[in-house]
């Protein structure tokens, strides 16, 4: 959400670049709304591929969040505690 930042938004403190070993290694996973097919997807490379729910279990859903949702979901972390938001977009 371009809107997060900015004039009306988090103020820009900074960025780092983040190197393509680490870029590798980021896999998040999709599942399709109308088929429930679920796929293994990399950003850094846009490939995509089929995968079961065990391959999908230590991944991450790959969404887009509203800055409100983030700043639960920071809230959520600092406090150890588990965000509602996450736990429903586990793989199942």
């Amino acid at each position: 959400m371009k809107y997060a930042i900015g004039k009306k938004g988090w103020p820009l403190i900074g960025s780092l670049p983040v190197s393509a070993d680490e870029s590798a290694k980021q896999w998040f996973f999709k599942k399709d709304r109308i088929s429930g097919r679920l796929t293994k997807y990399q950003g850094s490379s846009s490939a995509e591929i089929s995968a079961a729910v065990a391959e999908c279990a230590g991944l991450e859903c790959a969404a887009v969040w509203d800055p409100k949702h983030v700043e639960s979901r920071l809230r959520d972390e600092f406090a150890g505690k588990p965000n509602d938001i996450v736990e429903s977009l586990r793989a199942k």
